[in-house]
């Protein structure tokens, strides 16, 4: 059974590292998979804190995005404001960009900040902002 769906579980287990749990389901037929594909269980592993919920994080990145745009219109969109909001989306955009697929709607809404800041369409930030 594992040599039918094994590969799925594995991509499930690298998106989902703390929901997905096959070593407790298969057991030492888990680790025999593993073994004969070549494949260490200990990458599979999660690393460091416990990666967000896409909703999680999408909600955080829209918040951000929401403050950066009402810290604009309540600095009365100053040229030195602006600069500074561009400089924070450029960044925040870099960040984004190392896994396109999986932040494709925040890389979407980041890039329609920074263009409405760049271009310095006040009334349509300040729109953004509510």
């Amino acid at each position: 059974m594992l040599e039918t769906i094994g590969d799925r579980i594995i991509e499930l287990k690298k998106v989902f590292p703390n929901v997905v749990k096959p070593e407790e389901v298969y057991g030492d037929l888990w680790y025999e998979f593993l073994k004969k594909k070549g494949i260490d269980p200990k990458t599979l592993e999660p690393i460091g804190k416990k990666p967000k919920f896409p909703e999680e994080k999408k909600t955080a990145t829209f918040t951000e995005l929401l403050a950066i745009a009402k810290a604009l219109k309540y600095a009365g969109f100053s040229s030195e404001a602006i600069k500074r909001a561009e400089r924070d989306l450029l960044n925040r955009l870099d960040g984004l960009l190392e896994n396109p697929e999986e932040n494709a709607i925040e890389i979407a809404y980041t890039v329609k900040l920074l263009r409405l800041v760049q271009r310095k369409e006040i009334k349509k930030i300040a729109e953004f902002a509510k």
